[in-house]
Order: C-alpha cells, then sequence, then structure tokens
C-alpha cells in the first residue's frame, strides 16, 4: 500500500516528503526547499513503529528556507537527519524544539588510509569547532568521522583513535 507522488518544480528539483493516510497510505512530497544530499531513507512503520525515519539533507544557507525544511519534515515523521556540519545556531535550536536529531558527517569522503593520517589535523579542527558549536544541544550528539573512506587497513587506526578522544573528552 505505497502510493508515489513526484513533483517538479521550476528549479527541476523533485518535492519530496513522507505523509500517512488515516487509510494507511503513504505519500511522497517534497517541499519547495528541501535538498537531499544523496538519497531519501524512509521506514514508515506500522509493523516497525520504533525504527526511525530518517533522510539526508544539505542545510540551505538561508535560516528561513532551513527553518521550513525542518518543520516539513517534523510534519512527515522524520526523526534522524544526516547532513554536513551545521553552523547555523537556529537549525540547532529548531531541531531540538522538533525532536530531530541531527547527524553530521565532516567532510572527509572516499579517502584511502593514508590520506587519512594527512587530514588529520583538517578532521580535528574542523571537529572541535562542531562539537564547540554543537555542544548545547541534544539534536546534535551524532558525527560521522569519514564517509566512503577505507577503514579496513590498519592504518587508519590512528585518525579514528584521535578523533574518538577528542569527542569523549567533550
Amino acid at each position: 500500500a505505497w502510493r508515489r507522488r513526484g513533483v517538479r518544480d521550476d528549479a527541476s528539483r523533485t518535492r519530496l516528503s513522507v505523509s500517512a493516510s488515516a487509510e494507511g497510505d503513504v505519500v511522497f512530497r517534497m517541499p519547495r526547499f528541501l535538498v537531499f544530499a544523496f538519497a531519501l531513507v524512509t521506514v514508515l512503520a506500522q509493523a516497525q513503529p520504533s525504527v526511525p525515519v530518517g533522510v539526508v539533507w544539505t542545510v540551505p544557507e538561508d535560516s528561513a528556507p532551513a527553518l521550513a525544511d525542518l518543520a516539513a519534515m517534523q510534519e512527515a515523521g522524520v526523526r534522524v537527519v544526516r547532513t554536513g556540519l551545521v553552523e547555523n545556531e537556529a537549525v540547532f535550536v529548531a531541531a531540538d524544539r522538533r525532536g530531530i536529531a541531527l547527524y553530521q558527517d565532516l567532510p572527509v569522503v572516499n579517502l584511502p588510509a593514508a590520506r587519512l593520517r594527512d587530514t588529520l589535523q583538517y578532521a580535528s579542527r574542523a571537529l572541535q569547532d562542531a562539537l564547540a558549536r554543537s555542544q548545547r544541544y541534544r539534536s546534535a550528539r551524532h558525527f560521522g568521522l569519514a564517509m566512503g573512506s577505507d577503514t579496513s587497513d590498519p592504518a587508519a587506526c590512528g585518525y579514528f583513535e584521535r578523533l574518538h578522544r577528542l569527542v569523549s573528552e567533550n
């Protein structure tokens, strides 16, 4: 009983959100400002109500569209948002108020283990800054340390151990 509906706006971006009718039908629609970085991951759960509904989102630079996106996400039942590092305090406040958890990814993507070591100083500074910005907000407690990077090589361990220590110290 899944029903999909895609609509294109003037900028040719698919507008997509998720809602459920009283009859149990699920409809996908996207608010005008909602932009996905990678994909929409949705689990609406009559069978599994405890599974979070989540999206991947690029935070708009301006507060108004970002706050409108968060309101639309809450209305659609989104509880977890994966995004890049958030710098706008209004986004943290709105996410806290709406009960949406923000999972922020460091901008470290698809690196081999040797490059992770080379990136450690940059990643450490970025994480320290993100931790300082996020510290007061319960919605901003989760961080991705490296997306798609080589974690099978033991040489990557130093990178993750150092960043783990930074998180543990805060």
